[in-house]
């Protein structure tokens, strides 16, 4: 997303080191660090609408993951249009993408 110029409005959790920015900068080698209390939340703000296609999910020991959007002017009025639920156990490294239907937003949380 980092091509488009979105960024990051909100999160609930912040660490200098690891900040929220982290989430879209492609990178592999950087994250998000976050708390550990639930839920954990971010708000990313695009400067137009856009066509999401496709998002990548690079994460570590999450449990659920639900992806809300709105096309509204200012960031209200979401609506869930994606949740995946990940296996218990053992903490890991989760990888995924997920290819969408051409979901319009313009803001994402």
């Amino acid at each position: 997303m980092s091509e488009i110029e979105a960024q990051v409005i909100m999160a609930t959790s912040f660490d200098e080191a690891h900040p929220p920015e982290n989430i879209m900068d492609g990178k592999d080698n950087t994250f998000w660090s976050t708390t550990g209390l639930y839920p954990q939340e971010f708000i990313i703000y695009l400067p137009s609408m856009h066509q999401i296609v496709k998002i990548k999910i690079n994460s570590y020991a999450i449990r659920k993951i639900s992806i809300e959007r709105t096309t509204s002017d200012q960031p209200i009025n979401f609506e869930r249009f994606m949740e995946t639920e990940y296996a218990g156990g053992h903490p890991r490294p989760q990888h995924e993408i997920h290819q969408l239907n051409k979901i319009q937003a313009r803001f994402l949380k």
